[in-house]
């Protein structure tokens, strides 16, 4: 469950996002994720999410080279992810749906060098 304001239980169950993908302060692409499972934990304050591979709006074609040429040939690199979030949630009143969250996170993505046995 998240942590609410008025300290009620809030689980969320499913969440549906878009957004860009920032990377070195350039926006160089777009997803767009549909209505999938997640699990939350309010005590922690996360939320865990997975999805199948997505098509990408490439916004710079030369930001997304450098990315992924960064992401080739280094250990990873760090992506922001900044649009906004739907979500589903289990509360005491009932399942109530949750739109126009504010998405703004920096997540660690793995390069080909951190792998054993690199492409």
């Amino acid at each position: 469950p998240t942590q609410s304001t008025w300290d009620v239980p809030v689980a969320l169950f499913a969440v549906s996002l878009s957004f860009e993908l920032i990377y070195n302060d350039t926006v160089v692409g777009a997803v767009t994720v549909p209505w999938v499972p997640a699990s939350s934990n309010q005590t922690a304050g996360t939320l865990l999410v997975s999805f199948d591979p997505l098509p990408i709006a490439v916004a710079s074609a030369p930001a997304f080279s450098s990315m992924i040429n960064t992401l080739l040939l280094s250990g990873g690199t760090l992506l922001t992810l900044r649009g906004t979030a739907s979500a589903l949630a289990a509360m005491p009143i009932g399942n109530v749906s949750i739109d126009g969250l504010p998405l703004d996170v920096v997540v660690p993505v793995r390069g080909a060098s951190s792998f054993g046995t690199p492409p």
